[in-house]
């Protein structure tokens, strides 16, 4: 399914119900939610945790355009479809989103201008890596994390059988899955060796990077 329809699609699944004249029957219901993936989608770039999105967005919109609802409800309903979208595509946000909405008599009618930019900032995280013990050993903020030995990973094993850049843990389509980055002393899902293939990880699997064993917990719900 192309990037287009999974747009659709999935902006069908989380407004289904929410009434036309959210947007004052002026702006399609759909178009913003439309204009404001599609601008990630062309604004993505490479991170050396996979790809990558701004999370900072400002949308402008002539006054006649604009949404009935506050725009801090409105804001925060777009900020909700990014961050899911985000979690279901595998796109790393370096810092939480945000969505401001500006009144600007320049734009035309029913049309959308979106600036968007990359401001890091800390997340609450998705998922926690636990120790041998139970305890959580480090939290999973990023959507897509750096696992390694250098300052800039997200999840930072000062471990000599650590290299620098180690592997890369991320969500996808509400699953976990993580992939080696050609590491010296590599990468295991349940003692088995893993490549720079993404492997699936289960409730429950055993996860070795390098000489630390872990398991992962979702943070905020339950793994089908």
């Amino acid at each position: 399914m192309s990037f287009a329809r999974r747009i659709e699609s999935r902006l069908e699944r989380l407004f289904e119900g929410v009434s036309a004249t959210v947007f004052g029957g002026k702006t399609e219901r759909l178009d913003i939610e439309n204009k404001i993936l599609r601008a990630a989608d062309l604004a993505m770039f490479d991170h050396p945790a996979g790809p990558s999105v701004p999370n900072r967005y400002r949308l402008f919109l002539h006054p006649e355009n604009l949404p009935l609802l506050p725009d801090a409800a409105t804001a925060a309903d777009l900020e909700r479809v990014i961050t899911e979208t985000a979690m279901d595509e595998g796109w790393r946000l370096n810092g939480p989103v945000s969505v401001t909405i500006v009144s600007d008599p320049a734009v035309p009618t029913r049309s959308i201008r979106c600036e968007s930019e990359t401001v890091p900032g800390p997340q609450e995280p998705w998922a926690n890596l636990l120790g041998a013990t139970g305890n959580v050993a480090y939290p999973v903020t990023h959507i897509r994390s750096l696992i390694g030995r250098d300052r800039d990973c997200d999840i930072q094993i000062m471990q000599a059988d650590v290299s620098r850049h180690h592997a890369v843990l991320f969500a996808r389509n509400q699953q976990a899955w993580i992939y080696d980055l050609g590491s010296s002393n590599g990468t295991r899902v349940n003692d088995i060796g893993i490549t720079t293939t993404p492997v699936l990880v289960r409730p429950d699997d055993h996860l070795a990077i390098g000489g630390r064993r872990f398991t992962l917990k979702w943070a905020y719900r339950t793994q089908p």
